[in-house]
């Protein structure tokens, strides 16, 4: 049943990494290099110019961020849970342990 669920997060995890990956590919240029005010990238790496007015980011934080939060949230409580079904067959194990030692001690 882990075995399942985990393959079911990585599952949800691998198609939102690839819809933020074919985001940011889609709003890309197709095989030309970025231009800017005074040119093409390759112009400008021969000399130095001034950038003018404010930078912008291409990759979308925000989308990026919340995954890693999910993915984290999802780690911690998959951890809890199998911990607590590990603690209750340990539970298990030694009430089992209990009454052997019982019905052997009264069989004395």
């Amino acid at each position: 049943m882990l075995r399942r669920f985990a393959l079911w997060v990585a599952l949800a995890w691998f198609c939102a990494a690839g819809a933020v990956v074919t985001a940011d590919m889609a709003s890309a240029q197709d095989g030309q290099a970025p231009t800017t005010a005074s040119g093409t990238a390759d112009d400008r790496a021969a000399s130095f110019q001034a950038v003018s007015g404010g930078t912008k980011e291409d990759v979308a934080g925000g989308p990026l961020m919340l995954l890693a939060y999910a993915a984290v949230w999802i780690i911690v409580f998959g951890y809890v849970y199998r911990i607590n079904r590990l603690q209750r067959g340990v539970e298990a194990n030694l009430e089992r342990l209990e009454s052997s030692i019982a019905r052997q001690g009264s069989s004395v």
